[in-house]
């Protein structure tokens, strides 16, 4: 949840670029905030929408730097978050191999029940 002193990642301007900064005013807009950032400089910005800004809330700076440095893969090899990858289109292949093996037993069992 997103709070007063909550440190955040966020885009603005050309949105290409990730900044880090602490919130220090918010303002409810319906299901959206209006948020008041302060950067590590000093100098203070108004993002208008939290989710259009593209914000994400983390426990302090050091998780923050390491996601605009590198991304969720820098975050994983600095051991902050755990993480793995899923190839779904190995794990469906795989999947129907294990139904087919499958099939000659479940028609012996069909059989069975249905005499």
């Amino acid at each position: 949840m997103i709070d007063v002193g909550s440190v955040i990642t966020f885009r603005h301007g050309n949105g290409k670029s990730l900044y880090a900064g602490q919130v220090i005013r918010m303002k409810e807009n319906g299901d959206d905030y209006k948020i008041e950032v302060r950067g590590r400089s000093g100098k203070s910005l108004v993002l208008p929408s939290f989710y259009k800004s593209g914000c994400m809330i983390w426990p302090d700076y050091l998780m923050a730097d390491t996601f605009i440095e590198g991304g969720w893969e820098a975050l994983t090899e600095r051991g902050f978050v755990n993480s793995y990858f899923f190839d779904a289109k190995e794990a469906r292949e795989q999947d129907q191999k294990d139904r087919e093996a499958r099939k000659p037993s479940m028609v012996k069992e069909d059989q069975r029940y249905n005499e």
